[in-house]
């Protein structure tokens, strides 16, 4: 009898449409339930989410929404995390090795850093009220570090490296993937170009490049979980395609 652990699938057992769709499905409902929940939490005198006074106090009177924010987080990085092996296995078999791993790797950089962001919220209402209890300086300190290395940095790194990840499988894959999806996919790629754009305007002293951030919150928020979902009925279109 052979070893299940050792012998290989044979063509055609190994299906990845129906999960992927299923992993597209829960990315997208969990990140925009993650923002959501930490936005609307956040009423009249706790609105500025990078004030550490007004998200102490918050964490001190309603800490849940924050905390379920990030378990909502840490759940779409799960899902991300089988989408983009998923992705690896159903449509950058063909692509050239090296190019497929590095993809591949963006995806995972970006499964990671948004499991991380989503662990920092889910734990942080909790431990910085309890370092604030001991003193309101270092509670405050403690909000600041978790809103850096969370939102500002995990978070957005996350972000980046989602789009990077879309950008490379349009590229490379692109022939794999209807026009409808290509097309989907430079709207994340603006979260890459707006920020640069944005930049450059800073640099050149114009604000007027200001105004394009609501363009930036667009990309991310619209663009990625449309993105996500033409992407996950692709692969579920796919599915009797063997893997293996």
């Amino acid at each position: 009898m052979s070893d299940a652990g050792t012998t290989p699938a044979k063509p055609g057992t190994q299906r990845v449409g129906p999960a992927a769709a299923t992993a597209a499905v829960v990315f997208t409902v969990a990140g925009v339930a993650g923002f959501l929940l930490e936005t609307t939490a956040r009423t009249a005198g706790f609105d500025d989410g990078d004030n550490p006074a007004q998200s102490v106090a918050l964490f001190a009177v309603n800490p849940t929404p924050y905390s379920l924010s990030g378990l909502a987080l840490a759940v779409a990085a799960l899902a991300l995390l089988l989408l983009v092996l998923a992705v690896r296995e159903a449509v950058l078999r063909r692509v050239r090795p090296l190019y497929a791993a590095f993809v591949t790797a963006l995806g995972l950089i970006s499964a990671a850093l948004l499991f991380l962001a989503g662990v920092i919220r889910l734990q942080a209402p909790g431990t910085v009220t309890h370092i604030t209890s001991l003193d309101r300086e270092w509670g405050l300190a403690a909000y600041l570090a978790v809103q850096m290395s969370g939102t500002q940095g995990a978070l957005s790194a996350a972000i980046f490296a989602c789009a990077f990840w879309v950008v490379g499988l349009c590229v490379l894959a692109g022939r794999a993937l209807p026009v409808t999806v290509r097309l989907l996919g430079a709207l994340p790629a603006l979260a890459l170009l707006l920020p640069l754009v944005a930049l450059l305007g800073r640099v050149a002293r114009l604000p007027a490049f200001d105004a394009l951030y609501p363009a930036y919150l667009v990309a991310i928020f619209v663009g990625l979980p449309l993105f996500m979902l033409a992407l996950g009925v692709t692969l579920l279109r796919m599915r009797n395609q063997p893997v293996g």
